[in-house]
């Protein structure tokens, strides 16, 4: 009897195990399996593995134009059996700008990198790369390659074009804007800036490979600017634009157009000498006066060296700290102005940086 007992006992705990097995294993089965529709917290419990592949991972845009916005994409599909993320795209330069709809993608899923190219005035072969980060175990930085030939289709001279302030119409020359690929195209408009100060007469009817233009210059709009830039509109079947830059030098100019102070202290003079005001026409002039909008700055010496040529010795004394000791000052600027005798100045900026006080010695 205690055997067939002891029997019973055994069998009943062999049931129990069995059947607490197999609950567990119909858990283990209920587990979903990865695929295109299955959410993302499911597809990571079946500890899947992401792979992400590129259809291409090189584009060539070929010949484009210098300054052009060209646009391509980089189609991928997640060929794993795990949830695909891409962290980020990352650009090597400003001109490269890469687009992500989203960053997560289930297996079988397909999605696209959309990049924006900016072509700069170098003229040749450039390549750029954009790099894609993401849990690819395999590919974790993968590279994008995108390259282009910038080439002119359309090109203007001079350019920059040299003006001088001292001749009539400026000393402008002629433009001349040309076709390098043979096509033809007429000129649609016109814009300058300073605006209005160069202006060309064409006729937006006449089509051609190439036009010479003599351009008018307005010297009262064109003012004291020393550079500007003309735009020509085209209908050229490539090329909608071409820039020129102008350079206008100034009646006159200083060898120190700004000044830089390190290290200075609160009333004690710094001097600056050497300092030369020319004319940019190797005329003669005079000096009418100077002064200081801050009055931290004066010129214990203005000396005519010869006809259109002065040499200024300067003085900078740095103003006193301020005594609102909440808004501490760790620097200072002043404006120095040298008048010509006829109404034109001369501008020499100054910004002076004061001594950083020591720390004090902590007390033991």
């Amino acid at each position: 009897m205690k055997r067939n007992a002891l029997f019973a006992v055994l069998v009943a705990a062999c049931f129990a195990v069995s059947a607490q097995s197999d609950t567990g294993s119909k858990k283990t089965v209920l587990q979903p399996a990865a695929g295109p529709n299955t959410p993302a917290k499911e597809i990571t419990a079946n500890a899947g593995v992401p792979v992400i592949a590129f259809e291409n991972t090189i584009y060539d845009f070929n010949a484009i134009d210098p300054k052009a916005e060209v646009f391509c994409e980089f189609k991928f599909t997640n060929k794993g059996t795990g949830l695909l993320v891409i962290k980020d795209v990352q650009s090597t330069c400003g001109c490269t700008v890469p687009n992500l709809d989203k960053k997560e993608y289930a297996p079988s899923e397909s999605g696209a990198i959309k990049v924006k190219y900016t072509a700069g005035a170098y003229l040749g072969r450039v390549t750029k790369q954009v790099f894609v980060n993401s849990n690819d175990a395999k590919e974790p930085r993968l590279a994008l390659t995108i390259k282009a030939n910038v080439v002119k289709k359309v090109e203007i001279k001079p350019d920059p074009i040299l003006l001088s302030l001292k001749k009539p119409n400026a000393g402008c020359p002629d433009i001349t804007v040309s076709s390098l690929d043979g096509k033809v195209f007429a000129v649609t408009g016109v814009r300058s800036s300073p605006v209005g100060c160069m202006s060309i007469v064409f006729d937006p009817n006449v089509r051609a490979d190439k036009f010479v233009f003599s351009p008018k210059v307005d010297l009262q709009k064109l003012g004291k600017a020393s550079r500007g830039t003309i735009h020509i509109a085209l209908n050229h079947p490539e090329y909608k634009e071409v820039t020129a830059l102008f350079d206008s030098p100034s009646l006159y100019r200083t060898t120190s157009p700004s000044l830089l102070l390190l290290n200075t202290e609160p009333g004690k003079t710094v001097t600056r000498d050497k300092i030369w005001v020319l004319s940019n026409y190797n005329e003669d002039f005079e000096i009418e006066s100077t002064s200081s909008q801050a009055n931290y700055i004066k010129a214990s010496s203005v000396e005519k060296v010869s006809p259109g040529r002065y040499s200024l010795t300067l003085q900078i004394t740095p103003p006193p700290l301020p005594s609102d000791s909440s808004k501490p000052a760790n620097s200072f600027i002043d404006t120095f102005v040298i008048k010509i005798k006829g109404g034109e100045q001369v501008e020499i900026s100054c910004r002076g940086y004061y001594t950083k006080p020591k720390a004090a010695t902590a007390q033991k």
